[in-house]
């Protein structure tokens, strides 16, 4: 089996973290940091909304993020606490989803976040699919997805 290796180049990366709540247009998930960068927060953001995607179309395709449209950073340096991650899908075509994320703590207001534009292609020779389809379920079980 072909391994697959997930290089981002930043320090700290992590994967969205539990998944809490779920359905066609909104996912939410509880996540963890501990000193980290404004940018690893929006890569949070950014996987949070790719895992939706994924999800909702059964790794059909493979997912990727075109542009943040607009954000918000945190006014730290650098980013330690619990907090709620969400995703609100604001419009779609068939290979493009639009959505409005964002992370705050518990019940206070958002406190970075923004308009993220994701697109799809089909698996070529550069995403593989049996490759890619195997590594997601594992992320997906990992983040209590099925």
């Amino acid at each position: 089996m072909e391994q697959i290796v997930i290089n981002t180049k930043l320090d700290g990366f992590v994967w969205p973290g539990k998944v809490v709540e779920m359905d066609e247009g909104a996912i939410r998930s509880i996540q963890s940091f501990e000193d980290v960068s404004d940018v690893i927060c929006l890569e949070a953001l950014s996987q949070l909304g790719a895992l939706h995607i994924r999800h909702g179309i059964e790794l059909k395709r493979h997912v990727f993020l075109m542009k943040i449209l607009h954000s918000t950073l945190p006014k730290t340096a650098k980013i330690t606490g619990r907090y709620s991650l969400s995703g609100i899908l604001k419009g779609q075509t068939d290979q493009s989803w639009l959505y409005h994320l964002s992370a705050k703590l518990k019940e206070g207001n958002d406190l970075f976040g923004g308009v993220f534009l994701f697109g799809t292609i089909d698996y070529n020779d550069n995403f593989k699919k049996d490759v890619l389809q195997s590594h997601y379920l594992k992320v997906f079980s990992c983040s209590n997805i099925g």
